[in-house]
C-alpha cells in the first residue's frame, strides 16, 4: 500500500509549477465531459493543475491534469491510502483533492462541482479577490464603493478565502427547494464577511490560499458514518467546514469575501433525497457552532469531526 508521502509523488515531479489547483469531485462521467468542455479554455489560460476526485470506487481515485502542458496532458492515477480522516461516498471526498493540491504545492486552491460552468472568468475573479485586503469590522452598504462614513484608514486583513456565487439553479436547503422549484438566478451580496460573522460556505465555487488548509477540512458525511455508529446524514460537509474555518480565520487575522466570482449551476439535486439526508443533522445544525467549539461537549458526531480534523492536520504534515 502506498504511504501518504509516496501518494502524489508523480504530480510533485511535474516541471511546470503554476501553483493554482482546481479540485472537482465527481461520480458522473457524462457530467465530467460537459464540465471539461466548458472550462478547458480557462484552465489553459490560467495554467491550472486540475485534480479530479473520482468517488465511484471504494476509495477516491485522483486524476490530475497539468494545463501548463495542455498539449501533452499529464494524467496521474493513484488510489488513496485508507486514512481515518478520509470520508468518501459523499461530496466530502473533495478532501482527497485538497490534500493532493496541498502536497503538490498549490498556492491557490479552487473548489468546483462537476455541474457548474464559468460565467465570465471566475478563476481570475477569485485570484483578484484573494489579492485584496479588507476591514475586519466594517462593510459597505453599496457594492464596489466605499460610501460616506467608512473610515479611510484603519485595520485591514488579507483576503484568504473567496466565496463564489452562482447563476442558474440556487443551492437551497430541501424545504426551500421544495417550496420554490422554479426559482432561478437569485441575487447575492458582494461584500467582505466581518470578524465574528458566519456564512453558509458552498463548496461548489470557492477559492482559498494554502495557509487555510489545516482548517478547510470538509465535515465527515455519508454512508461511512455507519462505521462509527452514527446515523447516515449528508449535505452539511461544506457548511460545517465553513463554520469551523471562519472561526479560526477570525483568530488569525484572515479575511473572507463573497460574491466576487460567479459560476452557472446547471442542475438541481433531488429534493426528496435532500430532505432525507438533511433531516438527520438539521437539529445539530441549529447549534453546531456552539457545540463544536464547546470543549465540554461530547456529542458523538462532534467528537468524530474533531478527531478527523486532528488527523487531517497530521496528514498535511
Amino acid at each position: 500500500m502506498k504511504t501518504e508521502n509516496q501518494f502524489f509523488i508523480n504530480a510533485l515531479n511535474v516541471k511546470t509549477m503554476n501553483k493554482i489547483a482546481v479540485v472537482v469531485p465527481t461520480i458522473r462521467p457524462e457530467s465530467w465531459e460537459v464540465f471539461l468542455s466548458k472550462w478547458v479554455d480557462l484552465f489553459e489560460k490560467h495554467k491550472v493543475y486540475l485534480i479530479k476526485v473520482n468517488d465511484g470506487t471504494d476509495y477516491p481515485v485522483i486524476e490530475a491534469s497539468d494545463f501548463a502542458q495542455f498539449d501533452e496532458t499529464i494524467v496521474v492515477y493513484n488510489k488513496f491510502p485508507k486514512s481515518p480522516w478520509l470520508f468518501n461516498k459523499s461530496d466530502c471526498c473533495r478532501n482527497a483533492g485538497f490534500w493532493a493540491a496541498y502536497k503538490w504545492g498549490a498556492e491557490i486552491i479552487i473548489s468546483l462541482d462537476d455541474d457548474v460552468y464559468p460565467a465570465g472568468d471566475p478563476i481570475q475573479d477569485h485570484i483578484n479577490a484573494l489579492s485584496m485586503s479588507v476591514s475586519p469590522t466594517w462593510i459597505s452598504t453599496a457594492q464596489d464603493w466605499r460610501v460616506r462614513g467608512i473610515p479611510v484608514g484603519g485595520e485591514k486583513w488579507p483576503v484568504m478565502l473567496s466565496h463564489g456565487v452562482w447563476n442558474g439553479v440556487p443551492d437551497f436547503d430541501a424545504p426551500t427547494q421544495f417550496l420554490n422549484p422554479d426559482v432561478k438566478d437569485i441575487a447575492f451580496n458582494k461584500t467582505n464577511i466581518p470578524k465574528g460573522v458566519l456564512f453558509p460556505l458552498c463548496a461548489m465555487n470557492f477559492a482559498f490560499r494554502r495557509e487555510l488548509m489545516p482548517y478547510v477540512y470538509q465535515a465527515p458525511m455519508g454512508k461511512r458514518l455507519a462505521e462509527f455508529d452514527l446515523p447516515i446524514g449528508d449535505r452539511f460537509a461544506d457548511i460545517w467546514s465553513g463554520v469551523v474555518l471562519k472561526r479560526w480565520m477570525d483568530t488569525q487575522g484572515y479575511a473572507a469575501v463573497t460574491g466576487h466570482a460567479t459560476i452557472y449551476h446547471s442542475r438541481a439535486s433531488n429534493v426528496f433525497a435532500n430532505m432525507k439526508k438533511e433531516s438527520i443533522f438539521i437539529e445539530l445544525n441549529e447549534d453546531f457552532d456552539n457545540q463544536f467549539h464547546d470543549p465540554n461537549n461530547n456529542h458523538p458526531y462532534v467528537v468524530l469531526y474533531r478527531n478527523c480534523l486532528e488527523q487531517w492536520q497530521a496528514a498535511l504534515k
